[in-house]
């Protein structure tokens, strides 16, 4: 597996099928500077898990994390 990377070094992470013919991207829509990616590995699968950085000390209310997912052709531009 690759590494996807998360926290202060992650960014909007992209997957492609193996001729490159597909891609999903998944974002944050807001709050970026506190959202964060993280991986782990349960049995054979690895698992995505969206949410903050451990670092934020508190959650202002009302509070929303919106995530983008995008699911694409051949290039980013014929996602919809």
């Amino acid at each position: 597996m690759n590494t996807i990377r998360g926290g202060q070094l992650g960014g909007p992470t992209a997957f492609f099928n193996e001729d490159g013919s597909r891609v999903i991207l998944i974002s944050p829509l807001n709050n970026f500077m506190v959202a964060n990616l993280e991986t782990r590995v349960v049995g054979d699968d690895t698992v995505l898990d969206y949410g903050l950085m451990a670092s934020v000390a508190s959650i202002p209310d009302p509070f929303t994390d919106l995530e983008f997912i995008m699911v694409g052709g051949k290039s980013f531009d014929e996602g919809g």
